[in-house]
């Protein structure tokens, strides 16, 4: 917090009280104090306390009341502490804005009643007292000069101290954002999944248990696996939100605190995706046309989630009992399709699913698009350019 003397208008009214003080009290010293030469010393002081709100008119109130009432401060003596008013007047001129004009303005003054006085004393040695004030003038205008220079870099170099300093803050409230999104992204489509096969295996197992015990036990052992993958999905996850390496990165398996890492999944799971949906309730048919390559590890796990997603959509939304996933090997992409042959009950297009869907596959500058399709059904297409891992 800013202390009360070091604000600026502060510091120009005790400047100006302060020099009406001492001329006032130079007055009492020398001579009576009469109402024009108080006036003068009034008005040559006081108006510098504007100099924040008006510094141009302040300094050519104070110059030219200085000049005119020159005669009456050599009757007393006041001339040194009329110039020291004058020099600090052109110096608060000199630091406002379009400081030029105002100088040139107060040197035209200068001269016009210099030399007026010149004119009707003629003892008054105007000459003189021009090339002095001239001196005086230039001497206070490089001295405000300078210190406006300084000041207006020093008023620059905060400001851009302040905008990088905002914009810091804002690009760290952003990246805490995009990782919060990319999060609620993974966690909604690893649980979205999980939780909607793990249900309907075990609605199948519950129906299946009083006619066939071996069945209902094996949906039960589907139910642990599923939960098993998930929990380790949530906890690959969230160790890597804490700094481990990247969800896009399929490295080898790895131990770390005795817990086993797996591998972020791709495209080499999707037959096991399949299967695990099949046993589920929901038949899935997997098949794939061109030559596979190699692909990144962040289009293998967005391909991933496109059809994990779009899987758990059909058997929330839909009465199909089967799905297709396609997978098209192009030269320069590779297309997803996943399509059902039920009755949709999606309602209109922006579920957090399809939206987190939108998202993942503009990140890798592809393009997502769902609908319903020739013969009935509903189907879901991400087209993903194919970069070298």
């Amino acid at each position: 917090m800013r202390s009360w003397a070091l604000d600026p208008r502060t510091r120009h009214a005790l400047l100006a009280v302060g020099l009406a003080v001492g001329a006032v009290a130079q007055l009492g010293v020398d001579g009576d104090v009469g109402a024009p030469l108080l006036g003068w010393v009034l008005l040559t002081t006081l108006p510098l306390a504007l100099r924040d709100r008006a510094p141009v008119t302040a300094g050519l109130v104070v110059q030219v009341v200085f000049l005119v009432g020159t005669p009456w401060a050599l009757q007393v003596e006041l001339l040194a502490q009329g110039v020291a008013v004058f020099l600090v007047a052109t110096y608060v001129a000199a630091l406002g804005p379009g400081s030029w004009r105002g100088s040139v303005l107060a040197g035209l003054a200068s001269l016009a009643l210099l030399g007026t006085q010149g004119a009707i004393d003629p003892r008054f040695d105007a000459t003189g007292a021009v090339v002095a004030n001239c001196v005086y003038v230039a001497m206070s205008w490089g001295v405000a000069a300078a210190v406006r220079v300084h000041a207006e870099s020093a008023r620059r170099s905060r400001r851009l101290a302040e905008h990088a300093t905002r914009t810091s803050r804002q690009q760290a409230r952003l990246a805490v954002e995009e990782e919060r999104s990319r999060l609620a992204r993974e966690l909604h489509d690893v649980l979205g999944h999980s939780i909607s096969v793990m249900v309907m295996r075990a609605r199948g197992g519950i129906h299946d248990h009083a006619t066939d015990p071996a069945v209902g036990l094996e949906a039960l052992r589907d139910v642990e696996a599923v939960g098993a993958r998930a929990l380790a999905d949530v906890r690959v996850l969230l160790q890597l939100d804490h700094g481990t390496p990247a969800a896009d990165d399929p490295g080898p398996d790895r131990e770390e605190g005795g817990a086993e890492h797996r591998p972020a999944p791709g495209i080499d799971d999707l037959a096991e995706l399949a299967a695990q949906t099949t046993r589920a309730g929901l038949t899935v048919e997997l098949s794939e046309r061109g030559d596979r390559r190699p692909v990144s590890g962040g289009l293998a796990l967005t391909a991933y989630r496109v059809v994990q997603e779009s899987l758990t959509n059909v058997m929330r939304h839909s009465h199909a009992p089967s799905a297709r996933v396609v997978l098209v090997w192009g030269e320069q992409d590779l297309r997803v399709d996943v399509t059902d042959a039920g009755p949709s009950l999606l309602g209109p297009p922006g579920g957090r699913g399809l939206l987190g869907m939108t998202d993942r596959v503009r990140l890798l500058g592809g393009e997502l698009s769902w609908g319903e399709v020739e013969g009935g059904g509903f189907g879901v297409r991400a087209c993903l350019p194919v970069t070298s891992p």
